[in-house]
């Protein structure tokens, strides 16, 4: 393939975002209100290990699936905008939930769960 011929063009991370990015860490706690980066932190943070970890599967939890999909779909900065060079090249198809590199075989899946007992298990 001709990836390598394809130029993704992210933009940078915040100091906090990159600081986070940076972390031996294999669990990260990231809060604060909203407007505060951290979906945005998370999507390019996804993108990047997507690139450079064949077959890695990633979900992305909301609420609601709606408040998803918006969340991170849509918008400027949403993976379609920001993944567009990739998709014209082929290289990567996206659909209303996924993200799928078929480079690599990596994958990103929006999902929801509403259910606040489930999300307290976890």
């Amino acid at each position: 393939m001709t990836e390598n011929k394809v130029k993704l063009e992210l933009p940078k991370l915040h100091s906090k975002q990159q600081l986070a990015f940076d972390s031996p860490a294999t669990e990260l706690f990231f809060g604060g209100a909203s407007t505060g980066g951290k979906s945005h932190y998370v999507r390019i943070a996804l993108i990047l290990w997507c690139l450079k970890i064949p077959g890695l599967q990633c979900d992305i939890f909301r609420r609601s699936y709606d408040d998803c999909i918006a969340g991170h779909m849509d918008g400027s900065m949403g993976f379609k905008a920001l993944l567009n060079p990739l998709v014209q090249a082929k290289l990567v198809e996206i659909t209303k939930t996924e993200v799928r590199f078929l480079m690599n075989g990596s994958l990103i899946s929006l999902e929801y769960c509403s259910n606040e007992e489930v999300l307290n298990k976890h």
